[in-house]
Parts: C-alpha cells; sequence; structure tokens
C-alpha cells in the first residue's frame, strides 16, 4: 500500500474527492484485515507502515519477502563479460521513472559515447515512451536510447548489461531489482518501498532519492568509470541475493506460516 486510498482513488483526483473517499477505503481495509489470519507484507518499510495505519490489528500484519528466483539462477559476476549498457526493465510508466533516468543518462551520453540506455518491457504507458523517445532525440541519441519492448529472457539482458536501475516513485520490493542483483549488477535504485532492504547502499549499489537526476546522473558516473567496483558490487549484489531471497528460502517461510496455523487449529 501507497497510501490508504491506494487502490481505491487515482492521484489526480480532486481532493474534496479523496476526502470522500477516505473513510470509506480505510473502513474497507480494517474489515479486509479483520477477515483474515495474517496479511503479508513483502518488505519492512510496507508493514511498519499498515502497522502504524491500523495498530489495533498490527499482530496480523508479518513480512515474509517475495523471490522467484532460485539458487542456481545466482551468478558470479566475473563468469560473464560485460557490455556498456544501462539497463532497466519494467512496463514504462511516469510512477516507475524512466524517464528520470533517461535524462540522466542524456547529461553524461557525450563524455561516454560508448555506452547505450536500454528498456526492456511494455513500450508505452501513462505516455513515459513518448517522453524518452523525445529526450534521446533532444540531444541525438535516438541510436544510444533503445526500448526494446518485452522480451521473452530477461535474464539475459541482465547477465549483459553493466549497470542495472530501478528509478521508480513507487515500489513494493521489485522483483526486477532482485533478479539483477541475482545476476550480479551493480545496482542504483531510488530511496523507497523495499529498496533499501535490497541495495545497500556503497556495498551492492547506491541509493538516490526518487525524482534526483543529477544525483542519479553522479552514481551513474561513478559506475561507469570503474569497472573493477562494478564486478565487486554485482558480487556483493549476488552473496546478499543468497543471504535473503531467494525462492526456497521465501517459500519455506510461507509453509512455516500454513503448518502452525494447521497445528493451532
Amino acid at each position: 500500500m501507497v497510501d490508504h486510498l491506494h487502490g481505491f482513488c487515482g492521484e489526480n483526483k480532486p481532493r474534496i474527492f479523496k476526502a470522500l473517499v477516505w473513510p470509506l477505503a480505510r473502513r474497507a481495509k480494517e474489515k479486509q484485515i479483520s477477515a483474515v489470519l495474517k496479511e503479508i507484507c513483502v518488505s519492512d518499510e510496507n508493514c511498519l507502515k499498515i502497522r502504524a495505519w491500523f495498530p489495533v490489528q498490527a499482530n496480523k500484519i508479518i513480512r515474509v519477502y517475495h523471490s522467484r528466483i532460485d539458487a542456481e539462477t545466482v551468478i558470479p559476476q566475473t563468469s560473464r563479460s560485460r557490455e556498456k549498457m544501462i539497463l532497466a526493465v519494467g512496463h514504462l510508466a511516469i510512477r516507475k521513472g524512466q524517464h528520470i533516468l533517461t535524462d540522466a543518462f542524456c547529461r553524461l551520453a557525450a563524455a561516454y559515447p560508448d555506452w547505450q540506455l536500454v528498456f526492456v518491457g511494455p513500450r508505452q504507458t501513462e505516455n513515459c515512451g513518448d517522453l524518452i523517445r523525445d529526450l534521446a532525440r533532444k540531444h541525438s541519441l535516438s541510436e544510444r536510447v533503445r526500448m526494446v519492448g518485452q522480451q521473452e529472457n530477461v535474464s539475459d539482458w541482465l547477465r549483459r548489461c553493466s549497470i542495472f536501475v530501478q528509478p521508480s516513485f513507487q515500489e513494493g520490493l521489485p522483483l526486477a531489482l532482485q533478479e539483477a542483483m541475482a545476476a550480479a549488477c551493480p545496482v542504483v535504485a531510488t530511496r523507497v518501498a523495499g529498496n533499501p532492504e535490497l541495495v545497500f547502499d556503497g556495498k551492492n549499489g547506491f541509493l538516490v532519492a526518487a525524482g534526483d537526476i543529477s544525483a542519479m546522473k553522479e552514481k551513474l558516473r561513478w559506475l561507469m568509470d570503474r569497472p573493477l567496483d562494478r564486478e565487486q558490487m554485482g558480487d556483493e549484489g549476488g552473496k546478499r541475493y543468497r543471504n535473503l531471497f531467494l525462492a526456497e528460502d521465501t517459500s519455506e517461510s510461507f509453509l512455516d506460516m500454513y503448518k502452525n496455523k494447521t497445528q493451532n487449529s
């Protein structure tokens, strides 16, 4: 949940409409929590936030990390050669921040002529694709800023790229960021939702404020200039992923929860 109105009211609705909907949204969520044994959140950030919103039912609200990546998928950085490619994966949308990443890359591109920026995911949502295209055209970078659409095997792109970026304004615990860590990519991510639980700033990547083009540009520049540090950060990301987020471990957490319920029934 991003806020109390998440799922009930769009961000662009008039303030008076939001005020009218708010009690309904809160009551609906209270009823939902009261009707279930556990409310499972995918990050500590989300869990603490919802507990604060609904303190009477806080004991029902727990965090269980989710993942779809097994141990065999996590690879060492040094096992694959990398292209001078910055990659972002996900559907194109303003709230996903790909236009911010594009702007940051455009400000660096002249000094790094052998680098490219690639977006994998559906091409057009909320006109974000148009913004990316316009920025690239403005800086004469249409050949180096590529939107390749949905790809069947995203893991191949993750193993080819040198830097992965998650520039979102909103997230849960993004699977694309998890997959990038599993593929030993150094990452730049926004400091939102569960991202700081995945990225240790300065160790397996960098965290920046959402929408901060200058900060993103500087972190990208730092990584583009330092191939050995990129390798080390990528390896650290793979280690962190193995320790916390493997699908086998998260599945066990769910199984234990259901087993305990069966035993207590």
